[in-house]
């Protein structure tokens, strides 16, 4: 990262994190910014992949820390990582409420396709993130 080391580990303590979690930090502003500009091109989220990166290291800091997928990034992984930096609650109501209204309406297999395409598809997974 192009922060002055100062600067870096304040940025980290905000997060709750140490300077040893700098490839951490890295890897996981890397993949926001990578679901930021598929999001911002008119890409859907259930689409959602990224292959590992060599030049962070694959991403296995950050898979290990985080228990991320060990082949492509998807969406629950995503939301796993926003979840290092606060509160997730907000993301699980809305995908939990997406599935019980999809359930309402007779379309079950349907919910769980598309949540199966963004990580997962047992509902159950999603809200104990």
């Amino acid at each position: 990262m192009f922060l002055d080391n100062n600067v870096k580990y304040l940025v980290l303590q905000d997060f709750g994190l140490t300077p040893s979690h700098t490839k951490i930090f890295e890897q996981a502003i890397y993949v926001l910014k990578e679901m930021r500009n598929q999001c911002a091109h008119l890409e859907l989220i259930t689409r959602f992949k990224l292959k590992s990166a060599s030049k962070l290291n694959y991403f296995n800091d950050l898979r290990n820390y985080a228990s991320l997928s060990r082949t492509h990034l998807n969406y629950m992984d995503v939301v796993k990582v926003l979840k290092l930096f606060g509160n997730i609650n907000n993301l699980k109501w809305i995908i939990n409420k997406f599935y019980i209204k999809m359930c309402l309406k007779g379309r079950k297999k349907i919910a769980r396709k598309i949540l199966g395409k963004m990580g997962r598809q047992a509902v159950i997974e999603w809200v104990k993130l």
